[in-house]
């Protein structure tokens, strides 16, 4: 007769045991998370410069398509510029990829810090074309004064942040909010965007130097080479 109290007992003592040690797993966690906080990893902050686009296609283009191309600038362009010139012109300019990676993230970073609202598909990049002055690449780039004699004159690009409004890509200055809804032209800042402005704006261009550069607080940053003066014997697409 006393067997199904004992039973029941014992089922109790199983549950209140079961709850006590369910209350101490829970309260080891949560004070593990409290004085031990996991880091978080980049990859778990939203919007991170590396988004995995593992589901997209990469964009390819077919090869005889590119020595066709890369042939006909240097029969057409090239020649023009090189007979009057008098100079052997830049075929093709190369980056690094942290380069690529950092002036990317720096736009895509201090853009949306300082404007979460403002996304992805509004910004982009410019690629100007441009050469190198005949002087002064020391005082404005930072090259060193040969690298400045085998540059100069010689083809370059020039990288500039864009930002969508109204269906037109402007460029502008992640550093400069006025800048994100204002063309440069009609900004009043501490920067001045006139063409003999001696301020600085986030840019990427093709040098012989690395220069990260902070000044009237904004930032350039150069880092590249040019084929030639670098010799284009690695450069497949660049083989007669």
């Amino acid at each position: 007769m006393t067997t199904q109290p004992n039973t029941e007992k014992i089922n109790l003592s199983i549950r209140n045991a079961l709850l006590a040690a369910t209350i101490l797993i829970v309260g080891t966690i949560a004070t593990v998370q409290i004085f031990f906080p996991r880091e978080v990893t980049k990859l778990e902050i939203p919007n991170f410069i590396c988004e995995n686009y593992s589901e997209e296609t990469p964009s390819e283009l077919p090869i005889d398509a590119i020595f066709k191309m890369t042939n006909q600038y240097r029969d057409n362009q090239l020649k023009w510029i090189q007979d009057r010139l008098k100079t052997k012109d830049a075929r093709a300019v190369w980056f690094d990829l942290q380069t690529l990676k950092k002036f990317l993230y720096a736009i895509e970073h201090i853009t949306k810090k300082n404007d979460r609202s403002i996304s992805d598909e509004r910004l982009g990049v410019c690629i100007y074309y441009g050469s190198y002055l005949e002087k002064d690449n020391e005082k404005y780039i930072g090259l060193t004064s040969d690298q400045s004699d085998n540059l100069a004159r010689k083809h370059t690009v020039v990288m500039i942040p864009t930002i969508e409004r109204d269906g037109k890509n402007y460029d502008y200055n992640p550093l400069d909010v006025a800048t994100y809804e204002k063309e440069l032209k009609y900004v009043k800042s501490q920067t001045n965007y006139t063409p003999a402005s001696s301020s600085t704006i986030i840019a990427l261009g093709a040098t012989e130097s690395a220069n990260r550069i902070y000044n009237n607080s904004t930032i350039a940053r150069n880092h590249g080479g040019l084929f030639p003066p670098r010799s284009t014997e690695s450069l497949h697409f660049l083989q007669d």
